[in-house]
């Protein structure tokens, strides 16, 4: 189960859709003799609901060494994934105007690329990427202060339970990320102290960043902390995982 396939905001106020995932969900766990999600807290949401135990394999970033690059000149968020509903990007955007010192990066296209272009006309620190390779992706990271996270999940649950790829992407480009208050990123930034968990709010993310500005010490602890990060969140270590459960 990639994600809770029920529980997307896609079926929002559609009982009879969500129901009819729900039992689609419910005969192929019933049929499986192994079943496997990509996060820890999923996995306890799925069990509890559909009665059977569910494995977790994460769907973290290869090992590689982390290395010192030349980062952009400018303070450089990056925002890497899918432009759609959900992702607080006009909340970004917004943030973006009381943040001049700062840079924005936006890669990836979806149903909002228009209206967020639209929205972001004026601001000459926020820049449209488009579709990149992974190979063009990596080089560009690692050159950047931070990766964006937020996401509101308000409204669904699939949203709530959620651990994205990007969130090890930023970890593995030596990264500091900024998330929203959702389990997997709150219990991994306790351990890891690799990134801040935020309410979804422009207040918020003015401050924060602000903070780091003033206060580089507290920006390059957790910068460094990806370094430990990385060595223990990575695919090296969890593919061991999936091949224990298909051995069988």
């Amino acid at each position: 189960a990639h994600e809770y396939f029920a529980e997307v905001p896609e079926l929002n106020g559609k009982t009879l859709k969500k129901k009819l995932w729900h039992l689609l969900t419910q005969w192929g766990v019933k049929q499986a003799k192994v079943c496997i999600t990509v996060g820890a807290e999923l996995a306890i949401e799925l069990e509890r609901v559909y009665g059977k135990s569910f494995a977790c394999v994460r769907n973290v970033t290869d090992a590689k060494p982390q290395e010192a690059v030349q980062t952009f000149e400018g303070k450089t968020i990056i925002y890497q994934g899918a432009l759609n509903e959900g992702r607080e990007l006009e909340l970004l955007i917004d943030a973006m105007k009381e943040l001049p010192e700062y840079h924005c990066l936006l890669v990836g296209e979806g149903d909002l690329s228009a209206a967020l272009r639209k929205r972001a006309e004026g601001f000459g620190n926020i820049e449209f990427l488009g579709l990149l390779s992974p190979e063009e992706l990596k080089k560009i990271t690692p050159k950047c202060f931070a990766g964006y996270n937020l996401l509101d999940a308000s409204g669904s649950l699939s949203y709530y339970y959620s651990l994205s790829n990007k969130y090890f992407d930023y970890i593995h480009a030596s990264l500091p990320s900024i998330s929203s208050e959702l389990p997997e990123y709150l219990n991994l930034n306790a351990q890891w102290k690799c990134g801040v968990c935020l309410p979804n709010s422009k207040e918020a993310l003015v401050n924060l960043l602000n903070f780091w500005k003033n206060n580089p010490s507290e920006y390059a602890k957790l910068k460094e902390n990806t370094k430990f990060a990385a060595q223990e969140n990575n695919w090296t270590l969890e593919k061991e995982t999936l091949k224990n459960l298909l051995t069988f």
